[in-house]
């Protein structure tokens, strides 16, 4: 199984959702063997991350909280 990184905001974008998975960086994918890589990748670079969520929505949101998440799963959107 793969893991991936979904970053959670405090309040929703402007089209309505509230998460951003973050598939690559650099180019390269960002998907991992373990949850406990992806957690250590997610540690070491939890700053960057965040910066490119808040970019991602409208630069008004916050980041709540970074997850790494088994990259099969099935994620419902709410609106």
């Amino acid at each position: 199984m793969k893991w991936i990184i979904v970053v959670v905001m405090t309040t929703m974008s402007s089209d309505g959702f509230d998460a951003v998975e973050i598939h690559t960086r650099n180019n390269h994918p960002l998907n991992f063997e373990t949850k406990r890589e992806c957690e250590f990748h997610v540690k070491e670079n939890y700053l960057a991350l965040a910066i490119f969520a808040v970019e991602h929505f409208d630069k008004n949101q916050e980041v709540d909280d970074i997850y790494c998440v088994p990259s099969n799963r099935q994620i419902n959107v709410y609106k």
